[in-house]
C-alpha cells in the first residue's frame, strides 16, 4: 500500500503538499488536489483518519448520545450510522442510559474524544440545559432531539406530536369520551412537553378542563404504568379514555384495564404513541401514533454534516437556533372505540 511520501515521489510534489491535498488543507490549487487523490485512489492509498484529526485538534467522527436500548431511538440510530459513514464520518455511541448523570460522563467522553460533532437524545430535565455550553465553547456543532429549545443557538429537531396528539384526542371526543387522562413520563422530563401541550389545549378546547388537568406521571416503565393506573382507575371509575405517552406506558395501562376486569378498547380506551413493533403484538392492538425514523434520522445527519462541514471560522461561532419537525400519523387499532358508559356512570 503506497505511503504520504510514496505519493510525492510518484507526483513529483512535496510530502507536505500531498499531505495537504489528501486531508483538505488549504493553500493548494483544484488541479493539484484533483491529480493527489486520483493517484491516491489508484496506488489504493488509505489515509490514517485518527492520526489526521488528532493533528487539526478533531477527529473524522460523531458522538451518538442516547439511551440505546430504547427501540426508537435503536430505529434512529441505525439510519444514522449509516448515513454518517457515507460522508465520510465514524459514530462513537455513547449508551445514556436515560440517566442524567451518565449522559454528563457520555458528554465528557465525547469532548475527549474530540468528535467533530455530537447527536444527542438527552435524558434531560427542565433547568439543566446549561450542559450544552460545553460543546458550544470548544467549537463542537451539536444537534439534539427534543420538544423545545434546548438552549441559544442548539438546533433540534422532533416529531410533529402536538397536531397529532390534537387529532386523536378530537376523534376520541367525537365517540363520545369525555373522561380522560395522560399517563405521562416523569413531570421533570423534557420529552412530554409537546404532548401534554396538545392534550390539554384540545380538551380544554372542548370544554373538558377537569380531564385537561388529569395527569398520571410514570417513571417511563410499562409495570409502573399498571401500578398507577390502575390505583387512577380504582379511584376515579368514570375514566373512559386513556392517552399515553410512550407505547410501553401504554402497554403497561392496558395490562391495568384488563386485572381490573374491565374491557380494553370497550370499557376503556388506550392509545399510545410511537408504533413500536410492541404496539401490533399486544391484544387488543394499539392505537398509536407513530413517525418515519428513516427521514427523522436522514436530516438529523444532514443538519449536523452541514454544521461541522462550515468554514473553520464559523464553528467558534453560536449555532443559529433551528426547529427541524418530522411529520408522523396516526395508526387507528383495536384498543380504542366508542365509549359505552356516560360520563359520571358507574360501570
Amino acid at each position: 500500500m503506497a505511503s504520504v511520501r510514496k505519493l510525492a515521489e510518484m507526483s513529483g510534489l512535496s510530502v507536505a503538499t500531498v499531505s495537504r491535498a489528501l486531508n483538505g488543507g488549504t493553500g493548494i490549487r483544484p488541479a493539484t488536489r484533483d491529480r493527489v487523490l486520483a493517484l491516491a485512489k489508484q496506488e489504493n492509498y488509505h489515509a490514517n483518519l485518527l492520526v489526521a484529526g488528532i493533528l487539526k485538534g478533531k477527529t473524522r467522527s460523531v458522538a451518538f448520545i442516547g439511551d440505546t436500548s430504547a427501540e426508537i431511538t435503536g430505529r434512529r440510530m441505525s439510519g444514522m450510522l449509516q448515513n454518517f459513514l457515507d460522508r465520510g464520518y465514524a459514530t462513537l455511541v455513547l449508551d445514556s442510559q436515560n440517566d442524567p448523570a451518565r449522559e454528563s460522563e457520555c458528554i465528557r467522553k465525547a469532548i475527549g474524544f474530540r468528535v467533530a460533532g455530537v447527536f444527542i437524545n438527552p435524558t434531560l430535565a427542565f433547568g439543566e440545559e446549561k450542559r450544552y455550553e460545553e460543546f458550544q465553547q470548544r467549537g463542537i456543532p451539536v444537534v439534539a432531539a427534543m420538544d423545545y429549545a434546548p438552549g441559544p443557538g442548539v438546533p433540534f429537531i422532533h416529531a410533529s406530536d402536538y397536531e397529532l396528539v390534537r387529532e386523536l384526542l378530537a376523534e376520541m371526543v367525537g365517540r363520545g369520551h369525555r373522561e380522560f387522562a395522560y399517563v405521562s413520563g416523569p413531570e421533570q422530563s423534557v420529552h412530554r412537553l409537546q404532548r401534554c401541550a396538545g392534550y390539554q389545549s384540545l380538551l380544554r378546547e372542548k370544554g373538558l378542563a377537569a380531564s385537561a388537568e388529569r395527569v398520571i406521571p410514570t417513571d417511563w416503565s410499562p409495570e409502573d404504568a399498571a401500578r398507577q393506573v390502575r390505583q387512577s382507575l380504582a379511584r376515579e371509575p368514570a375514566l373512559t379514555m386513556l392517552f399515553c405517552a410512550t407505547d410501553r406506558i401504554a402497554a403497561g395501562a392496558l395490562r391495568a384495564v384488563s386485572l381490573l376486569g374491565l374491557r380494553p378498547g370497550t370499557d376503556v380506551s388506550v392509545a399510545g404513541m410511537g408504533n413500536l413493533e410492541i404496539s401490533q403484538l399486544i391484544i387488543p392492538t394499539l392505537t398509536t401514533i407513530g413517525h418515519n425514523h428513516r427521514e427523522w434520522g436522514r436530516r438529523a445527519v444532514e443538519k449536523l454534516a452541514a454544521l461541522m462541514e462550515a468554514p473553520e471560522a464559523d464553528l467558534g461561532k453560536p449555532q443559529t437556533r433551528e426547529e427541524i419537525e418530522v411529520e408522523g400519523e396516526i395508526f387507528w387499532r383495536e384498543s380504542t372505540g366508542p365509549t359505552l358508559t356516560p360520563a359520571g356512570a358507574d360501570r
